[in-house]
């Protein structure tokens, strides 16, 4: 009997083991976990890592239409303000390639456009459909041998990373630059008249979801041909959830100078 005395006084001096002691050990673990989630939200890898799977997060909603599926034919106004198309603000440098540190120009539209510019942004809002605010690139159709076609061209909008190569161009503009430039993406070339700053202006295009207009008051040294510049617009075109092409006039010399002062 000694024994047993014994073993129970030995096990009266045990911790206790009811809700009292789970309590504050549950109360410690979590203060641990509390410091230890701190410390992780506080190292900047983490962080980044919470940043891109949130933003993730929000690309996967799409643009919804009926029945929860992506409706692709019905641009939503989200998708049309600020850039989300395209992750934010994220300007280019001329050369094509993305960078964080540039700014984005408004490149905003004059009050009133050139003759022929006016004519294309007319084809461009006539070509929507129904309230959509942007028209779809498969219904541009226009003639190579056209006037307003010749000083036209059409660009390809690519992602990951957000590059632009030129589709179509018509035969005065390519003239105008005075090399063969097919479809070569716009960080290949040298961007000199008529294509100053195109890049910029085609990030801005896409980031405002609206037209955007460049004017350039004098052409590059030497251009005898075309003394009084040029004006630019680009058009956003719609095609699989995204503005996916851009359509752009070029109007130059004397029918420039009217918004170039």
């Amino acid at each position: 009997m000694a024994n047993q005395k014994t073993v129970v006084a030995n096990d009266a001096t045990k911790p206790s083991c009811g809700p009292k002691a789970t309590r504050v050990s549950d109360e410690k673990r979590f203060i641990s976990d509390e410091r230890r989630v701190q410390d992780a939200l506080e190292d900047d890898e983490v962080r980044e890592v919470l940043r891109a799977f949130h933003e993730r997060e929000a690309s996967d909603a799409g643009v919804v239409g009926q029945g929860g599926r992506v409706d692709e034919r019905q641009p939503a106004p989200s998708a049309l303000e600020g850039a989300s198309s395209v992750g934010g603000n994220i300007p280019c440098s001329k050369k094509g390639s993305c960078s964080m540190t540039e700014e984005v120009r408004s490149y905003s539209l004059p009050d009133e456009l050139e003759p022929d510019l006016s004519r294309v942004h007319a084809y461009w809002n006539g070509l929507k459909r129904g309230a959509n605010d942007v028209p779809f690139w498969d219904d541009v159709k226009f003639s190579l041998r056209s006037r307003l076609a010749r000083q036209s061209m059409l660009i390809d909008v690519l992602e990951t990373p957000l590059r632009f190569r030129f589709d179509l161009i018509g035969a005065d503009l390519t003239e105008w630059y005075g090399g063969t430039i097919g479809n070569k993406f716009l960080g290949e070339i040298d961007l000199h008249a008529p294509f100053d700053e195109l890049t910029l202006q085609c990030q801005a295009t896409i980031e405002g979801g609206a037209p955007t207009y460049y004017y350039q008051t004098t052409s590059r040294k030497g251009d005898t041909e075309h003394p009084a510049g040029y004006t630019r617009l680009l058009l956003p075109l719609w095609g699989n959830g995204r503005i996916e092409m851009l359509l752009g006039s070029i109007v130059f010399d004397k029918a420039a100078r009217k918004n170039s002062g």
